[in-house]
């Protein structure tokens, strides 16, 4: 399960153990597309790993296995991105550098204070992450509340 922790931590790039970037808040709410609350969801997030050709054997069956992707649930204000696991919790701060209409520019630093910039996607009510060195993405979508 930590193995798991540190993954998600890495490969979001949300982890901000040490120093953290500093940060300016969005002066809207709707100039951040991130905002809000986010689930991984673990059939589109395969879909994504089958279209990725270059992911060795061992590495897409550790990642086809039933709780690696599916459990992260990301709630993303304008300054922090709390990871949540049903076995962890961790607030990290992070801060948009630039954006499109399809993509978002992420600061970040990782457990070391090595700040790292990751660029994530968006279609519709979807995040759509990097999984570093993968050639995929880890897809989230987002959670609306009931009215």
């Amino acid at each position: 399960m930590t193995g798991r922790i540190l993954f998600a931590l890495t490969a979001l790039a949300l982890a901000c153990a040490g120093p953290a970037p500093s940060l300016e808040p969005a002066a809207r709410a709707d100039a951040n597309p991130l905002l809000g609350r986010w689930h991984s969801d673990r059939a589109l997030t395969l879909a994504e790993l089958a279209e990725a050709p270059s992911v060795r054997a061992a590495d897409r069956e550790l990642f086809t296995r039933p709780t690696f992707f599916g459990e992260l649930v990301l709630e993303i204000d304008e300054t922090h991105i709390t990871t949540i696991l049903p076995y962890h919790r961790a607030a990290d701060r992070y801060r948009i550098l630039s954006r499109g209409p399809e993509w978002v520019a992420i600061e970040s630093a990782d457990a070391q204070g090595v700040v790292q910039t990751f660029r994530c996607q968006l279609r519709e009510d979807q995040l759509l992450v990097p999984v570093p060195g993968y050639g995929f993405h880890e897809v989230f979508v987002r959670v609306t509340e009931p009215d």
